[in-house]
């Protein structure tokens, strides 16, 4: 199925880099407008300029997600130039710090939460209003694995992506019966900078690209897709299976 995002206006975060950054090329690559967020205004310029070259559109947004209490300043931004938004990727996440829970820096804890759910606690807050004017606004958060697994060491990466979990689905059900699709993303093991911090490199090499599952985030974007409140795991999606053959992640 041919995604048509032509005259939609995406905000993908972490669009600098890996899965955000390859998701924004792909809803670009089906017509929509993508505002590209992150803190490395460096590499989202190389992103833009991939975009622009395959005559997509793409603006660029440098913003520090950890300044929580500047959130607020994006709508004020898109409202003013786009008036609404229609698909929103939150995308972008950190490790954090991999100790066990009594060994934990407190300072560390406090920024992967404030990154990978705080933040897109209160992205919700601020675009929703502008998500609301939208004929179809499409929202995905991506998860992890991690959310489903007490693995040692990943306190507070996991706990984040549990809560993340948690907050979309409610989301979801004070949603539904809108205009507005809320849908989680589980891209599985793919080959990413974050992940090559943590794994063995010969692992991560043979790993899956972020364009494999990219077109993933196209159908869900759709005003077409109904799906909505839901879990998807990209590796499994028929999208992704089209675009490259891919293996399912080690368990």
């Amino acid at each position: 199925m041919t995604v048509n995002l032509k005259g939609r206006v995406a905000l993908v975060t972490g669009a600098s880099r890996g899965i955000g950054a390859a998701a924004a090329k792909d809803l670009a690559a089906a017509g929509a407008h993508v505002i590209l967020m992150a803190s490395d205004s460096k590499k989202m310029r190389t992103v833009q300029k991939e975009i622009l070259a395959q005559n997509g559109k793409a603006s660029i947004y440098t913003f520090d997600l950890s300044q929580t209490h500047r959130i607020g300043e994006i709508s004020h931004r898109l409202r003013r130039q786009f008036g609404r938004l229609d698909i929103f990727v939150g995308n972008a996440a950190i490790n954090g710090e991999l100790t066990e829970m009594k060994d934990q820096s407190l300072k560390a804890w406090q920024k992967t939460l404030d990154i990978n759910l705080t933040a897109n606690a209160r992205l919700i807050k601020t675009l929703h209003p502008l998500l609301e004017k939208s004929d179809a606004a499409r929202v995905m958060f991506v998860t992890s694995g991690a959310a489903l697994q007490q693995s040692r060491e990943w306190g507070a990466y996991g706990v984040s992506k549990a809560a993340l979990e948690t907050m979309a689905n409610i989301y979801a059900d004070e949603t539904r019966g809108t205009n507005i699709r809320v849908n989680l993303i589980d891209p599985g093991d793919i080959r990413t900078d974050m992940h090559y911090e943590v794994s063995d490199k010969a692992f991560v090499d043979k790993l899956p690209t972020p364009e494999s599952i990219a077109p993933v985030f196209s159908r869900l974007a759709s005003p077409k897709c109904r799906t909505h409140g839901k879990r998807i795991e990209a590796w499994a999606h028929p999208a992704a299976q089209k675009k490259q053959k891919v293996r399912a992640p080690n368990p």
